[in-house]
């Protein structure tokens, strides 16, 4: 995309939206007649889809009237999850008391803005309508699809008050619904008779999780409300706007930016029809291309962009409005809100909203992104729970124990170049060479001089046509596929586990169901280094195995390149063993790798990021292209705020991180600034500037946490993508640790890294970057 179809269908539709600009403008000049306070909320040509309060796919919807003066409209989408218990298809839902024995769910609140440049679209469209019940299903949410007037019939500040105004009346509803619950019967009604209470959200709405959603110029409208919702406070009880979404922003400005320039005649949207719309929506007497509801970046504006909700931006490669846009969420991100970008390649102005583009791939892809992201904020945050704190008691008791037993066991201090993998109390899964489960694993030793091993974990897409039908054995060989088998050649990423350097193991059930997971979301080999733990081997021994794992992995790059020179040949080192790793060999990318380092794994997958860089094009064919810092074990001699406020937070506190570094570093070396332990140190090479892009991790009851966040600022300041995901109520380690891998947030942490980690491995065509 674009392709031919969709370049094709941009002619048609900007000739259609011209055409109607042009004959609104000229009707502004020939009738002069003031702004309508009643309005349209769609034109005439509109394909409209009727509204449904059944679930016949899923999702039910019926559209209301809010206001009797003027034509403002809403259509509630409700998914069929509101309701536990399954209601015929051909019933159609009251919802203000679910029926008898029908269980029913509180689910967050969206509203949605549509897009069409303030003068056409609709909230009753068949393109929204279809984008609208996908959301609903996807984020499990009600969807409440504002039909606001358009211009020129209801000029600026009409949409906006339109907003505004549905804003307030959600607060309104859930307080009246509040009063009706008091009798289980009654409703209240209005001077007319009618019912002012509004049924769906009275039984299923939430609106202390209610996000906004704004489409092309919806997302103005959006933007505006998030701004109100913020001055406004505790005036909206108890609606509360926990993010907002803004889908190709309709943002403009007086001074051209570089996409304004280049990209001024692109598909869909271009930079004539965009002047136009606004000189229809914006009243003659305040035109100006900087006017607030145009430009977001305007001095001036109120409240401060510290205050904003987060806000997640999509925008597309082909949209001339794209670089104002990235500004915004770069302002924002500079005073620390969250405000990823996703940016598409190849799409175009608003192609996963349009009707004719909603069945593409990458619509859809980009409706799940969202989704991801949006769960964040309106998941009910259930951590840390009773059964997490009283898990966090006993970790803590146990790597308390474990330490201060190596302190003083004299054995265990002597140096051990062998080194252990893994501690006897550590409960091991078994590796599994077949495909059971869309993983399969293998076991290997790669230095006989050492205890450093790996864990390789291939998912089943490696391999695309079934195994079962020519492989008379589960196990899967796979130097070369079989006969007629197509194989794929997937990224790789090396793992690193966590445990404070002197505990965890790479094939721990914790880590080998993390990894699996991993594998699969991002459609990886992962490979999982079992370095070797302190005290028996202090620093450097783990960041020399890190390093000499991704020399191994480049040198299997170049020896799989011989051992294809003969179909069946492979290299044999001097004891007659191959040293050709066979499913590396088969499906193994090295120029695509990625690192990936949980807890003290993450300061050994940094090191190995500069040696890398250090190493340039002596690694080839390997490259590293992103790392992933997840909880960093980063800490230093001047304490930052989270590690007062939080010295005795859950399952690592700093007694913890202390016994774990002293054990770690050499008695001589020992200090808390020591390269190994703090990222930035004066004198640190390679410079920052040349680092991967780095994603990090951190949780809001992590006492490191802060430091990995200046760390991450650091390389943001010298154009590093370095982006940061920031976990309200998780813990240290949350999305590794055996006991909390099944939570949905440790599996929402899962996707969110693989969101970002295909923006630099994978060719489906977009990209998240903040």
């Amino acid at each position: 995309m674009p392709n031919l179809v969709v370049k094709l269908y941009s002619v048609f539709f900007k000739y259609q939206q011209k055409n109607l600009l042009q004959t609104l403008s000229q009707s502004c000049l020939t009738d002069q007649k003031p702004s309508s306070s009643f309005g349209v909320s769609s034109r005439p040509h509109e394909s409209i889809a009727a509204s449904n309060p059944s679930f016949t796919d899923g999702v039910a919807t019926k559209d209301i009237h809010v206001d009797p003066f003027s034509s403002l409209s809403l259509r509630i989408f409700l998914p069929d999850t509101a309701v536990t218990s399954p209601l015929p298809s051909t019933h159609d839902y009251g919802g203000y008391l679910p029926p008898p024995g029908k269980f029913h769910r509180k689910l967050p609140v969206m509203l949605q803005f549509h897009g069409g440049g303030f003068v056409s679209g609709s909230n009753e469209s068949a393109g929204n309508d279809a984008f609208c019940r996908r959301i609903a299903k996807l984020c499990d949410v009600i969807v409440v699809a504002v039909g606001y007037r358009l211009a020129p019939e209801t000029r600026y500040p009409g949409a906006f008050e339109d907003g505004l105004k549905v804003l307030n009346w959600l607060a309104k509803q859930s307080n009246l619904a509040a009063c009706g619950r008091l009798d289980s019967q009654s409703h209240i009604f209005d001077s007319f008779g009618a019912s002012m209470v509004e049924p769906w959200l009275a039984a299923h709405g939430d609106p202390s999780r209610c996000v906004l959603l704004g489409a092309s110029s919806g997302a103005n409208i959006a933007d505006y409300l998030a701004r109100k919702a913020v001055a406004a406070g505790k005036l909206l009880d108890p609606v509360k706007v926990v993010a907002q979404v803004l889908m190709f922003p309709f943002f403009t400005g007086s001074i051209p930016t570089h996409s304004e320039i280049k990209l001024a005649n692109s598909y869909f949207y271009d930079k004539s029809m965009c002047k136009l719309a606004w000189n229809l929506f914006l009243p003659q007497e305040q035109f100006n291309l900087d006017h607030p509801a145009a430009n977001p970046l305007t001095a001036g504006r109120q409240p401060p962009l510290k205050y904003m909700p987060p806000t997640l931006t999509v925008v597309a490669e082909h949209d001339f409005m794209r670089d104002r846009a990235i500004f915004y969420s770069e302002e924002l991100r500079k005073v620390n809100v969250d405000a990823p970008v996703l940016d598409y390649k190849d799409a175009v102005h608003e192609f996963a909203t349009l009707d004719v583009l909603l069945q593409t791939p990458q619509a859809r892809a980009c409706a799940e992104d969202v989704t991801i992201w949006v769960k964040k904020y309106i998941s009910l945050g259930e951590m840390p729970s009773l059964i997490v704190k009283l898990y966090s008691v006993i970790f803590k008791y146990q790597q308390k124990h474990l330490l201060q037993s190596l302190i003083e066991t004299p054995e265990s201090t002597k140096p051990n170049p062998f080194g252990i993998t893994s501690r006897t109390n550590e409960s091991i899964a078994a590796s599994n060479p077949s495909f059971s489960d869309g993983v399969a694993t293998k076991d290997i030793h790669v230095d006989p001089f050492s205890s450093l091993s790996l864990r390789i974990f291939l998912p089943d897409t490696a391999v695309t046509s079934s195994l079962s039908s020519t492989y008379q054995v589960p196990n899967y060989g796979g130097y070369s596929p079989a006969a007629g088998k197509s194989h794929r050649k997937l990224p790789v990423m090396l793992q690193f586990h966590g445990g404070g350097f002197v505990s965890g193991s790479n094939e721990s059930v914790g880590n080998d169901a993390f990894c699996r997971r991993i594998a699969k979301l991002c459609d990886v080999i992962v490979v999982a280094v079992g370095y070797r733990l302190a005290p028996e081997t202090k620093y450097p021994g783990a960041f020399e195995d890190g390093f000499k794992v991704l020399n191994w992995l480049a040198k299997q790059a170049n020896l799989a390149v011989c051992g294809r020179l003969g179909a069946q040949s492979h290299i044999f080192d001097s004891f007659g063993a191959s040293m050709v790793e066979p499913w590396l060999a088969a499906h193994g990318d090295t120029s695509r790798c990625v690192l990936l380092g949980v807890s003290s794994g993450a300061n050994i997958a940094d090191y190995v990021a500069r040696e890398a860089v250090e190493a340039g094009k002596r690694l080839d064919p390997l490259k590293v292209v992103a790392q992933i810092l997840m909880f960093p074990f980063f800490i230093g001699s001047t304490p930052t705020h989270s590690e007062i406020k939080l010295a005795s937070s859950y399952f690592y506190d700093k007694t913890v991180c202390m016994l774990a570094w002293k054990l770690f570093l050499p008695k001589e070396e020992f200090s808390l600034d020591h390269p190994a332990a703090n990222p930035l140190i004066a004198g640190r090479q390679p410079p920052l500037k040349c680092m991967p892009p780095t994603l990090t991790v951190v949780a809001e009851h992590d006492f490191m946490r802060d430091r990995a966040i200046a760390y991450s600022e650091e390389l943001r300041k010298v154009n590093v993508d370095a982006p940061l995901l920031d976990y309200k109520d998780g813990v240290h380690e949350f999305a590794t640790l055996d006991v909390l891998l099944q939570t949905p947030q440790a599996q929402a942490c899962a996707e969110d890294v693989s969101i970002w980690v295909k923006k630099y491995i994978s060719l489906r065509g977009h990209e998240f970057s903040y």
